[in-house]
């Protein structure tokens, strides 16, 4: 690979990993065409769009969202929310608390 990157006008490449928590998952390589590869702050960049490259291709789903799936993930939030509201009036009352006490507590 190397003879055909010097052959096409690249003196420089940087290895970047894909990596989501910590695992890597892949690569992204990067030729650059003058020496001495790039500066710290644009590779710490580079870095930090590769991580997020990797978790959008880690959580990708190529089927479109279909206007159930929306309807059906609202439901489960508002449900959700819901089990949340109730849990902090029970822990209020049985607590003794304010309902702003007890979602601190719920969320301790």
């Amino acid at each position: 690979m190397a003879p055909f990157a010097r052959a096409a006008g690249f003196r420089a490449g940087h290895a970047l990993p894909l990596r989501v928590h910590h695992q890597t998952i892949g690569a992204v390589n990067l030729l650059l065409t003058g020496p001495g590869g790039l500066p710290e702050l644009d590779l710490n960049l580079a870095q930090a769009l590769a991580d997020v490259t990797a978790v959008a291709l880690v959580s990708w789903n190529p089927y479109p969202i279909r206007p159930d799936d929306i309807s059906t993930r609202v439901q489960a939030a508002i449900a959700a929310k819901a089990t949340v509201e109730i849990a902090g009036g029970m822990l209020a009352e049985h607590g003794g608390l304010s309902a702003a006490q007890a979602h601190v507590a719920l969320r301790a």
